[in-house]
């Protein structure tokens, strides 16, 4: 972290909602007085750095015990992203990635930031390996889908990612789709044309038409979940491919 942002500064990256905004600079905070903290956190700003604008590369520059180092889980890793957001925002920017969508990918890392917080009760960052993925570039958010070019044999392909945001008309679909071309094409035309689209998720999966019927609007997924799995039956990842005409 050449820069050395403040505490203040990486919160205000963060974009989280206002009612996680003190107990996430109170960690934030936390980090930047910590030393060994603090150090590892700039160590892996800078290699990150080095990542940004190289998509469809795979590894990673976390170790597994960073997830635990500092004062919360996944606090030293979440400061290392918070502070290179500056520059993932100018290589999208230089991409020709437009303001909405910048602004959509970005927010990412308050998506996960917030969900950590509903799973732990507490700031942090679980997944951040996950937005590491997405600071490396060749990723958007176009609409409610999230785009992210891989390699395929010899060519590219558009990896689509379905956020945890509620149910998608069909429309809203093909309009995000029909975006993700165009968009993806002009900013990346090194990768040659883009011909499909592919997604691969456990919302495929045939058994969950005849899970959804069973849910109220009160019911709890987990519970339908287990039901099912104590009857016997189960969810698994299935994958789809559309072709752009």
């Amino acid at each position: 972290m050449t820069s050395h942002p403040t505490p203040e500064q990486l919160l205000g990256a963060a974009r989280v909602a206002p009612e996680h905004e003190a107990d996430l600079l109170g960690l934030l905070r936390a980090v930047m007085a910590d030393e060994a903290a603090r150090a590892r956190a700039e160590e892996l700003a800078a290699a990150l750095a080095d990542q940004v604008g190289r998509y469809g590369e795979r590894g990673t520059v976390f170790a597994p015990d960073d997830a635990d180092l500092g004062p919360g889980r996944g606090s030293v890793p979440l400061v290392a992203l918070l502070a290179v957001l500056p520059e993932v925002d100018r290589s999208l920017r230089e991409r020709g990635i437009d303001d909405g969508a910048r602004a959509a990918t970005l927010g990412e890392i308050r998506r996960q930031v917030e969900k950590t917080v509903r799973l732990t009760g507490r700031p942090g960052l679980s997944d951040y390996s996950w937005v590491e993925t997405v600071w490396r570039g060749g990723f958007a958010q176009l609409g409610r889908l999230q785009y992210e070019l891989i390699r395929e044999g010899e060519g590219w392909v558009l990896n689509t990612h379905i956020p945890a945001e509620g149910a998608m008309g069909l429309d809203a679909v093909r309009a995000s789709l029909a975006r993700a071309r165009e968009t993806m094409q002009a900013a990346y035309p090194e990768v040659g044309p883009l011909r499909e689209a592919v997604c691969h998720s456990w919302l495929f999966d045939r058994q969950l038409d005849v899970l959804l019927p069973t849910l109220t609007a009160t019911s709890r997924l987990q519970a339908a979940l287990l039901d099912m799995w104590r009857g016997g039956g189960h969810l698994a990842v299935g994958s789809g491919r559309l072709v752009f005409s």
